[in-house]
């Protein structure tokens, strides 16, 4: 069955005698029966992101750790980019794997929600995390001499403490079950 007749075909979104959890198992099933033969690159491309993002971003975190000389105001920003990545590559990739390798949904529905949810909150934590840097390098570069009183440390803790509480609070109300 191609996408073109999922969509016109009523009886995949004819949700009445089914409960909105299995419903949504049905939907993943079949879209994983259509990926086929792609999801073995899927896996592939995981296990890639998996070690290639964990050793790039972990040695980066690493240097930045022990080199006094790299950590910057910028650099500040990449590491802390680079630590999302790092927990998005150890964390959030190996959960989404198991589907790809056995062909059908392995979590149950609550914990579908909580993969969902990790995997938006490291999207949207990486997302501001890129914005920061914009913003950094903006100023260095158009306003610099003003660069050093708005990126200073306790601004930038500010700024990074910031961007890890506002997107797990940005996708909480999705995982909860306000918006559903």
């Amino acid at each position: 069955m191609s996408i073109e007749e999922n969509f016109s075909n009523p009886r995949i979104y004819d949700n009445s005698n089914q409960d909105n959890g299995s419903f949504m198992m049905s939907q993943t099933n079949e879209l994983l029966i259509q990926i086929g033969p792609w999801r073995h690159i899927g896996i592939l491309v995981g296990f890639l992101v998996i070690v290639l993002g964990a050793a790039g971003n972990g040695l980066t975190v690493a240097a930045y750790a022990r080199n006094r000389n790299l950590q910057t105001s910028f650099n500040v920003l990449i590491a802390n980019l680079c630590l999302v990545e790092l927990v998005f590559s150890i964390l959030v990739i190996p959960l989404t794997i198991p589907g790809y390798i056995t062909g059908h949904p392995v979590y149950s529905h609550a914990a579908c929600s909580l993969v969902g949810y990790l995997y938006y909150v490291s999207l949207a934590s990486s997302l501001h995390n890129l914005v920061a840097i914009a913003v950094n390098r903006y100023v260095g570069i158009v306003k610099p001499k003003r660069y050093q009183k708005l990126f200073t440390g306790r601004r930038l803790r500010i700024c990074i403490l910031t961007i890890w509480l506002t997107a797990p609070l940005l996708y909480l109300p999705v995982v909860i079950g306000w918006w559903s």
